[in-house]
Parts: structure tokens; sequence; C-alpha cells
């Protein structure tokens, strides 16, 4: 299998007041080049910067994935893939073509919304170079 990677996402930033959590999010259409596709998340954190964050994929459907102290709360949807802690890759996971929702959820401790490169990684079975987008 070949993979293309998604980077560099702009993300719709949000702020839990109360809980006092930066998440981001991020819908998009994932459709493989050729046959079946397998999905994994790579988290890049930037040591210099402050804050931890982890990505995760759920359907476009998931409002709040969680809703508490972030590492420490059960998520409330289904998780596809993920998570990818920082500075770690996720399991890869076969997925259907479609649309889908990252979620790049920071941590209940950091005190500035985190600056992290996720990295989306479509694998199929294209014999093509990888695509950068």
């Amino acid at each position: 299998m070949l993979g293309q990677s998604l980077h560099n996402l702009e993300h719709q930033a949000l702020f839990d007041q109360a809980a006092g959590i930066w998440s981001r999010i991020h819908d998009f259409s994932l459709i493989p080049q050729r046959g079946d596709m397998e999905i994994d998340l790579a988290n890049t954190a930037f040591p210099a910067e402050p804050g931890q964050a982890a990505a995760y994929l759920t359907a476009t459907s998931c409002a709040t994935l969680f809703d508490g102290p972030y590492p420490g709360s059960l998520p409330l949807c289904k998780v596809l893939v993920g998570p990818a802690a920082p500075r770690r890759v996720s399991a890869r996971v076969p997925l259907d073509a479609g649309t889908y929702r990252l979620w790049v959820h920071g941590y209940t401790s950091n005190t500035s919304a985190p600056h992290v490169l996720i990295d989306i990684d479509l694998w199929d079975t294209s014999c093509r170079t990888p695509l950068q987008f």
C-alpha cells in the first residue's frame, strides 16, 4: 500500500471556558485513489512550543468529543482512528470513503492553544508516489 498525507490543515479553534480546554476540528472527505483505504494520524509536537494535544478521527455527527478534563475523560463519540498522542502515530485503521471529522484535542494542563501539526495518512493500493496536500 502507498500513502498520501494531508498536511497543515486549517482548524476551527474551540475553547471550552468551563473545562479550560482548547480543541480544533476540521471536516474533510477521504477518498482512495484505488482500492480500499486505511488511515492513520501522525501528531508532530513542537518541543519549543507550550502545550500538548492528541488527534482523533470521528464521524461528522460528533459535536463534543470529551466533556471533562483531558486526558482522563472518556470519549462521548465513537473514535474511528486515534488517539495520536504527542510525537506518536496512531494505529492504521481501514475506513470506507467518506467525510470525517478530525479533532485535535488539547490537554487540560495547557495555558494556551497548543501548536501541533497533524498528518492524516491515507493508504491505498494505487501504484503511485504518495501525494501531499
